[in-house]
Formats: structure tokens, C-alpha cells, sequence
């Protein structure tokens, strides 16, 4: 069984003021969000991959920790 990756880019919607980032690779996950959850709801935030599918994000001092397919 292979375990699915989302595919880059990933854009990163910020509800509150409506912008819009795309990423393209993981070296500009990392240092464009520096410290993000995307689970956290203080960020209110939508993250998707290149085929729409949602995204589960973690960055830790500039640090990507998790970019999963979110269940």
C-alpha cells in the first residue's frame, strides 16, 4: 500500500483577509509560514494541494513537521 503525498504546489488561503499563497515546495512552506498549524483555528485557514485535496500543515521555527493528506 502506498501512502498518497499531496502534490505541490500547495495554496494556503487565509480566510480572514481573503489572501491567497501558493507554495511551491517544501524550502517555501517552511519559510513563508515560519510558525503555522493549519488545524489550529486561530488561523482560519484552508490549505489545499495541486488536485484540491485538503492538506494538514505544521511549521516550527522554518521547519515543515507535517504536510499530509488530511483524513
Amino acid at each position: 500500500m502506498t501512502t498518497e503525498k499531496p502534490q505541490y504546489p500547495i495554496t494556503v488561503l487565509f480566510k480572514e483577509d481573503g489572501d491567497k499563497w501558493v507554495l511551491d515546495n517544501e524550502q517555501e512552506l517552511g519559510c513563508n509560514l515560519e510558525w503555522f498549524d493549519s488545524k489550529d483555528p486561530e488561523q482560519n485557514t484552508e490549505v489545499t494541494d495541486a488536485l484540491g485535496r485538503n492538506v494538514e500543515v505544521v511549521v516550527e521555527k522554518l521547519e515543515v513537521k507535517k504536510c499530509i493528506l488530511a483524513s
